[in-house]
């Protein structure tokens, strides 16, 4: 899970900020650990409410082509 969720974190532009605490991160990267989190166990099936709230144009793209 840990390699999968830096994977995931990485790919999602958090790589710099792995060690960091949550809550000292801005809200589009907050909502970016939380679907690496939702991901890390590659869900089959995966409901998200406003899933691109506050993120910015290239992290939605990665999460639309695959993340």
């Amino acid at each position: 899970a840990t390699t999968r969720a830096t994977a995931l974190l990485e790919k999602l532009g958090l790589g710099e900020r792995l060690d960091d605490n949550v809550e000292t991160l801005s809200i589009g990267n907050q909502q970016r650990a939380q679907i690496a989190a939702a991901l890390v166990h590659d869900p089959e099936v995966l409901i998200l409410e406003q899933p691109f709230e506050g993120l910015d144009p290239a992290a939605r793209g990665t999460l639309v082509h695959g993340a």
